[in-house]
C-alpha cells in the first residue's frame, strides 16, 4: 500500500546537495524525480516546505527541488 495508496495528504520533498548559501528565493521543481547535480540552500529548502503546509500545488506527489 505504501505512501500513496494510505489516503492521507503528503508531499515527498526530494532536495539534493544542500548548501549553506544564503537563501536565493529561487526555487526550481521537478516532479517525480531529483538530479544528482542540483543544489539547494537550507535556506531555501525550510521556506519551500514551510510554504507547502499552506498549499496543495504539490499534494500526493514527490517533487525534486533546487536553486
Amino acid at each position: 500500500e505504501g505512501l500513496r495508496g494510505s489516503g492521507l495528504d503528503w508531499i515527498a520533498v526530494c532536495p539534493s546537495g544542500l548548501t549553506d548559501a544564503p537563501a536565493s528565493g529561487s526555487i526550481q521543481t521537478a516532479l517525480g524525480k531529483r538530479a544528482p547535480e542540483w543544489t539547494i540552500s537550507r535556506e531555501d529548502l525550510a521556506r519551500f516546505v514551510l510554504d507547502q503546509t499552506v498549499s496543495d500545488a504539490f499534494l500526493r506527489q514527490a517533487v525534486g527541488i533546487s536553486n
